[in-house]
């Protein structure tokens, strides 16, 4: 079932006279036998709790949440579609996650991506997707970003190091002409 066909979420929209794409309220749908994200707004101002559904994949997310996020016990595989910045936690654990390519950059509370069996080298993950949350609890363990700060700026500089190298090649004269 699509959240926007979910007729407690009809009632919700309703009874605060608001548009399907503003939602001024926390959002919990939590083991409501979810399938899809259709329907939900683009801009929820509170939180997003949709726990516990058969929610496979993350299309249709909101653009913009200003609190928590958690969409663990699902079935999800892919993060693709998550919002960028989420002013609380991710919860995330407990689905089929392969990757943290897609997970938002920015979390200003804790990344929780346990139980995800197919989720490997998450600390060289967090650094690579240039994920930055308070803490990080993973199956590999607890580590907050205060002990991976060097490594995560490390990396940055020697991608603008790579980038730089490239476009100074593009721009050398070879001296001909084809």
């Amino acid at each position: 079932m699509n959240i926007g066909d979910n007729k407690e979420f009809k009632k919700m929209i309703e009874s605060k006279g608001l548009t399907g794409n503003i939602f001024d309220a926390n959002l919990y749908f939590q083991n409501r036998k979810i399938t899809s994200l259709k329907g939900i707004p683009k801009v929820v101002y509170g939180y997003v709790n949709i726990r516990k559904n058969d929610i496979e994949n993350l299309k249709y997310f909101p653009e913009k949440v200003t609190g928590f996020v958690n969409c663990s016990y699902n079935k999800i595989t892919s993060l693709k579609g998550m919002t960028n910045k989420i002013i609380g936690f991710f919860d995330c654990s407990n689905n089929q996650l392969k990757s943290l390519e897609f997970c938002p950059k920015i979390i200003n509370g804790s990344l929780d991506c346990r139980n995800n069996p197919d989720l490997k080298n998450i600390k060289r993950q967090v650094i690579k997707y240039q994920i930055r949350a308070l803490n990080y609890y993973t199956d590999e363990g607890f580590f907050s970003f205060d002990e991976i700060k060097e490594e995560f700026e490390s990396f940055i500089t020697k991608k603008q190091i790579k980038k730089e190298k490239l476009k100074n090649h593009k721009n050398i004269d070879y001296g001909f002409s084809i």
